[in-house]
């Protein structure tokens, strides 16, 4: 295992792949002390919960049906320039 990270590339990528995976992890934590903060509702920190599961559980899938039909390459950049878009909007 530790020979395969040896390799730049492969490194770089484990690492971004860490920073990421941190990143969102704290977004899904602090996110919803932020609404909570700013609301006060413990409903409404509640639905930042609910939101996403909702969201995967409906969208994802039908959405997996067509995305495993699409060039992965394109699919990718558009789905990352999306979510980049959307989560600094």
């Amino acid at each position: 295992m530790l020979s395969v990270l040896r390799r730049r590339d492969v490194a770089l990528l484990s690492f971004g792949g860490l920073i990421s995976g941190l990143g969102d992890w704290l977004l899904i934590i602090a996110f919803p002390f932020y609404v909570y903060q700013v609301t006060g509702s413990p409903l409404a920190t509640g639905g930042m919960f609910l939101a996403p599961a909702l969201a995967r559980l409906t969208i994802g899938p039908w959405a997996g049906v067509f995305v495993d039909r699409w060039d992965r390459r394109r699919t990718m950049i558009v789905c990352d320039i999306l979510y980049t878009v959307i989560a600094h909007v």
